[in-house]
């Protein structure tokens, strides 16, 4: 028995043997074209998947934001005589040796303050000073501050400029003191800190004031010109 012979009670294909080679030729070819366009799709799909893994592995890395901003430690090393730059509108510089010869120093804030219409007030400032840690609170106090009005504060630390502050009659045993220049960059005029009382602004600036503009006339020690002489 044929197993390709079609049973018996199907209808029989009466058409012309060439209408039936052309219909399979239509289906050969419908069956052919539905193969390619499957294989198609595939290619289609296979290239855009490896088009993207291309991509994504040549993009840079995005930058990882943190979610909480990690806190800075603070410097476990203190800065000795920083400038109190915060203030609101006295100029404070702070001197040091490798800024070259003290008289050279003094001598350009000298010139600097000039062409600013300032009044160059040094203040010699040591470490371990109580005095000179609680002048310095009181300088920011708004009362001080208004008593200094176009002054520039230059600091000039006792310990780095030792010999220096000795050839400039400059080398008081005590700190702090404050020095007028004049226009060499040489201390002209000076009190002490013991010329008032507490060290609050209350004191401070009044006495200030008054020695920057050479009024004070009355003082409770007179300058010498220094420890050397």
């Amino acid at each position: 028995m044929n197993p390709h012979a079609p049973p018996p009670d199907a209808p029989a294909d009466t058409r012309p043997s060439s209408q039936r080679a052309r219909a399979g030729y239509r289906k050969a070819t419908i069956s052919i074209l539905i193969g390619l366009f499957g294989m198609f799709a595939t290619c289609c799909g296979l290239g855009a998947l490896l088009s993207g893994r291309i991509l994504r592995a040549r993009a840079p890395a995005a930058a990882i934001t943190p979610l909480v901003d990690l806190p800075v430690p603070a410097s476990r090393t203190p800065i000795p005589f920083a400038p109190r730059e915060e203030a609101a509108w006295v100029r404070s510089i702070a001197l040091h040796r490798f800024g070259g010869p003290l008289r050279l120093q003094l001598a350009d804030q000298v010139t600097a303050a000039r062409g600013k219409g300032e009044i160059v007030l040094v203040e010699t400032i040591a470490t371990d000073c109580d005095a000179c840690d609680q002048i310095d609170r009181a300088m920011r106090e708004p009362s001080v501050q208004a008593a200094l009005s176009k002054i520039r504060l230059v600091y000039v630390p006792m310990g780095e400029f030792h010999s220096e502050l000795g050839w400039l009659r400059m080398d008081e045993s005590t700190a702090p003191w404050f020095y007028l220049l004049d226009a060499r960059g040489e201390p002209r005029d000076a009190i002490g800190a013991d010329e008032w009382d507490d060290n609050e602004a209350v004191n401070i600036g009044p006495i200030l004031h008054a020695f920057v503009q050479g009024e004070l006339r009355k003082r409770r020690h007179d300058w010498h010109g220094g420890a050397t002489l």
